[in-house]
């Protein structure tokens, strides 16, 4: 309020799209990793990839690079649109029939001004 009593207010939006990714339902941050802990060797552990788009313009996956041990994936092909507050998801199955330790890391690369790479890392120990 001014001193002759106007209000003024404004609001900007800024339209862009904005990455990020969960595994399992839990955020990780660009260069995180989520340790799933053990499983039994012999068991597969299945765990959700999630491509969030948080902004409000379309995000394009230009590339999604894997680097697994002991993983597999079903990983869309690219390029790849998220809508603007949308998600895309795929599986990725860790198993081993023998103790030892899986890991899968995850690049996405996409049309983000802020983060056109955006890399997580998962790992799980069987024993």
């Amino acid at each position: 309020t001014d001193s002759t009593g106007c209000q003024a207010s404004a609001s900007l939006t800024i339209d862009i799209p904005n990455i990020s990714i969960q595994l399992q339902g839990v955020q990780v941050a660009n260069g995180g990793t989520q340790d799933f802990g053990t499983q039994a060797a012999g068991t597969p552990f299945v765990f959700p990839v999630d491509l969030i788009n948080n902004g409000n313009k379309d995000l394009v996956i230009s590339a999604i690079v894997e680097v697994p041990t002991l993983a597999t994936s079903n990983k869309p092909s690219t390029p790849l649109t998220v809508a603007a507050l949308g998600t895309e998801s795929y599986d990725v199955t860790f198993d081993s029939a023998v103790a030892g330790n899986a890991q899968i890391v995850i690049t996405v690369a996409s049309n983000d001004p802020d983060t056109p790479l955006y890399t997580v890392t998962a790992i799980l120990e069987f024993t």
